[in-house]
C-alpha cells in the first residue's frame, strides 16, 4: 500500500539569482522564498515576506544560481474532538 507523503509542511530557502550581460555576472539578488502546504495539499508562497503565487516562488527556486534550505517545519494535522456517546467527560 502506497502512503501519501505527510502534508502540513513549510520550507524556507535563501535563493541567489545572478543577472548576466554577455555571459558576465553584473549583479546578484538574494530573496527569501517560503512555500507552505496545508493538510489538503494547497500551496501558498511568500517571497521576502510578501504573498505571491506558488508559480513565482517555484520559478525563483528553479532559476536560482544558488539555493540554501533555511528551515523545514512539519505540523501534525488537528485530530477531531473525541465523541462521547454518554455526554461530555
Amino acid at each position: 500500500m502506497i502512503q501519501d507523503k505527510p502534508r502540513n509542511i513549510t520550507r524556507t530557502w535563501t535563493v541567489t539569482t545572478a543577472h548576466e550581460m554577455d555571459r558576465v555576472v553584473v549583479m546578484t539578488t538574494t530573496h527569501t522564498v517560503t512555500l507552505s502546504a496545508d493538510h489538503a495539499g494547497h500551496l501558498t508562497a511568500q517571497v521576502d515576506g510578501q504573498p505571491t503565487t506558488p508559480q513565482r516562488a517555484d520559478y525563483l527556486l528553479r532559476t536560482a544560481a544558488q539555493r540554501t534550505l533555511l528551515s523545514e517545519t512539519r505540523t501534525l494535522p488537528l485530530l477531531p474532538a473525541p465523541a462521547f456517546p454518554w455526554g461530555a467527560a
